[in-house]
């Protein structure tokens, strides 16, 4: 079959970017589900652009605990797509995928924006639905790259590190802001 070829060339390559997108939302995902536990926000990857500090009135808190919820909700949508675009078997499959990745990009943009955000954290979510419209379309570009079998074109358009960078910056300033701590 034709498609074992692929799977272990640009295909593969292709895949891993998909992935690691999907490990850097599944970074934020995990912060923010350790931190409800009261402690671990702060254990986010060192590596990652320090996020802007914003302090929140204590009335802002059920707004913050629903932002939180919604960023869940879409990192979860995110690294789900990504693990189907790395198992992808053919260019057809991988086009595909990446489609339904660019769509789910979208819909988490427009989830972020919805529902009540606490005016501290505005521009926080601002730059994440702005970066994850962007990284949607970055995956839009790379569909029809991957449907014409140029993965490396494909692959230079899912590597938006800016796009992924603003994500987890401004996914990291919320998480902060919204995630409860210990006392301490």
């Amino acid at each position: 079959m034709r498609s074992a070829p692929m799977a272990s060339g640009p295909l593969a390559a292709a895949a891993a970017v998909a992935v690691a997108a999907a490990v850097l939302a599944m970074v934020v995902a995990g912060c923010a589900s350790a931190g409800s536990a009261g402690t671990a926000a702060a254990t986010g990857s060192p590596s990652l652009s320090a996020p802007g500090k914003v302090t929140l009135p204590s009335a802002d808190g059920p707004a913050c605990a629903q932002l939180l919820a919604r960023l869940q909700q879409v990192t979860q949508a995110i690294g789900a797509s990504s693990e189907l675009i790395a198992s992808s078997r053919d260019k057809q499959q991988l086009s595909q995928r990446i489609a339904v990745e660019a769509k789910r990009m979208r819909q988490s943009a427009q989830l972020m924006g919805e529902g009540p955000i606490p005016v501290p954290l505005a521009a926080a979510d601002r730059q994440l639905v702005t970066a994850l419209r962007t990284f949607s379309g970055d995956f839009a570009r790379a569909k029809g790259a991957a449907r014409r079998g140029d993965f490396q074109a494909a692959v230079d358009a899912m590597g938006d590190k800016p796009a992924v960078q603003k994500i987890v910056g401004a996914s990291t300033t919320i998480q902060h802001a919204c995630t409860p701590r210990g006392t301490g």
